[in-house]
C-alpha cells in the first residue's frame, strides 16, 4: 500500500513538474513575442518619423520653389506692363529744344 501511495505521489509530482515546465515555456514564449512586437513597433515608429521628416523637407523645398516661381511671375508681369506702357507711348518725354 505504501508503495502505491509512493507511486501515485511520484506520478503526481512528475505531472506537476511537467505542468510547471510547460507554463514556464509558455511564459518565455509570450515574453519573446512581446519583445518582438515592441521591437517591431519601435522600428515602425522610427521609420514613420524618418518618412515624416523626409516629407516635411520635401514640402519645404516645394514651398521655396513656389515662392521663387511667384516672384519670377511678378517680375515678368512688371516687365510686361512696362513694355506695354512703352508701346502705348506712355513714357516720359524728353524736352527737345
Amino acid at each position: 500500500m505504501l508503495e502505491n501511495v509512493s507511486k501515485r505521489k511520484s506520478s503526481f509530482l512528475r505531472e506537476e513538474y511537467g505542468r510547471e515546465m510547460a507554463g514556464e515555456a509558455a511564459r518565455r514564449d509570450l515574453t519573446e513575442r512581446l519583445c518582438s512586437v515592441d521591437a517591431a513597433r519601435a522600428s515602425d515608429t522610427q521609420e514613420y518619423r524618418h518618412n515624416l521628416a523626409a516629407m516635411e523637407a520635401r514640402l519645404e523645398e516645394e514651398r521655396t520653389h513656389r515662392v521663387r516661381a511667384e516672384a519670377d511671375l511678378a517680375k515678368q508681369e512688371i516687365g510686361r506692363q512696362a513694355m506695354e506702357k512703352a508701346l502705348d507711348g506712355d513714357f516720359p518725354r524728353a524736352l527737345f529744344f
